[in-house]
């Protein structure tokens, strides 16, 4: 986790970020606070689930 409690580009931490998908359909990477990124995992689990992964 970086300075501020952000997971993504800040402090040494590079490597946990939320891609947006923006109009014409490529991503791009943002940082994200902790409440963003559990939120996002959670995300993740249910689909896992429903994919039956």
């Amino acid at each position: 986790m970086g300075a501020g409690g952000e997971y993504g580009a800040t402090g040494s931490n590079v490597m946990a970020h939320l891609a947006l998908v923006v109009g014409d359909g490529t991503t791009w990477l943002e940082p994200v606070t902790g409440e963003e990124h559990g939120a996002v995992l959670a995300d993740l689990r249910v689909w896992g689930a429903r994919a039956g992964l």
